[in-house]
Parts: C-alpha cells; structure tokens; sequence
C-alpha cells in the first residue's frame, strides 16, 4: 500500500514546511503528487468521515425477519413487499 511509503516521518517533514511543492515531494519520494496532497490533507484535517446511507430495506427488516422466522420463503417475501408498493 502507498502508506508504506509515506510514513510518519515523511508526513512530519510535509507538515514542518510551510511553503509545500507536492510536485518536488513526489519526485524524491517516487509517488505521484495527489497522493502527497491526499495525506497531507488527511494528516491536516483528520481522517475522512462519510454519513452512511440508510438501507433500503431498513423499513422491512423486522417484517422480513418475522416472515423468516415463519418459514416463507425469500422469494414470497419479496413478492408480498414488492406487491405492498
């Protein structure tokens, strides 16, 4: 993985310069500079956090569940849910 060669030690060096050229960084490092940016910017704003999306059948769950439990079978299940709409 690239992380292997963008240690910590690399990301404290890219944080103490405060005139930063990714292009020079990603020359003497061999990777290329969007990959120099993408960590500094990790290191500088904290990791990503993406809002996970509600499934779509988080509604039915506890319906699907309770059927199962009843032995339908999956194909009826979704036949009466697909029916319902």
């Amino acid at each position: 993985m690239i992380l292997d060669k963008l240690d910590l030690e690399l990301a404290k060096r890219i944080m103490k310069h405060q005139n930063i050229n990714f292009s020079s960084l990603a020359r003497k490092y061999g990777v290329d500079r969007h990959t120099i940016s993408r960590h500094y910017l990790r290191i500088k704003n904290g990791p990503l956090v993406r809002k996970r999306r509600k499934s779509l059948i988080a509604d039915y769950e506890a319906e699907i569940k309770e059927k199962l439990e009843d032995g339908d079978s999956i194909k009826s299940i979704y036949m009466s849910l697909l029916n319902r709409t």
